[in-house]
């Protein structure tokens, strides 16, 4: 399972929330992608954040109690966000991320944004080495 690369199960043309983007557009984005989660980009495709939708819940909590200024993307979005290199093995990933809670991993390279894994692509991918298993063994 080591020898599998994220590059060869990530998305190479993942969706992305460009910094100071408002929150109705990414929320209209998260919702139409029907995804929990994406990663926010600046203008040389760098990523500087993740945006989720617990992100969203609470702003749009807040703000329906303050009634303050327009929320952007940067007001609530995680700096800090576990990130993945497109060579590593995807048995060390699926260890790493085991303790994570979000959904979606942006994969960096020379940083930039070169693509996603989701945490979807990683149980597909150990399911199937499962099947393979049961075969082996049956």
């Amino acid at each position: 399972m080591t020898d599998i690369k994220v590059k060869s199960l990530m998305q190479t043309k993942p969706l992305t929330i460009k910094c100071k983007t408002q929150l109705s557009e990414v929320l209209d984005k998260l919702v139409e992608a029907r995804v929990s989660g994406l990663p926010v980009v600046n203008e040389q495709n760098e990523v500087v954040g993740f945006v989720s939708g617990y992100d969203c819940h609470k702003a749009l909590l807040a703000s329906s109690y303050y009634c303050d200024k327009p929320i952007i993307v940067n007001d609530i979005m995680s700096e800090s966000i576990p990130t993945l290199s497109p060579n590593e093995g995807l048995g060390d990933v699926a260890i790493r991320v085991l303790d994570k809670v979000i959904d979606v991993y942006p994969v960096v390279e020379n940083n930039q944004l070169v693509g996603t894994l989701t945490r979807n692509d990683l149980l597909k991918m150990l399911k199937g080495k499962l099947a393979l298993c049961a075969i082996s063994h049956g």
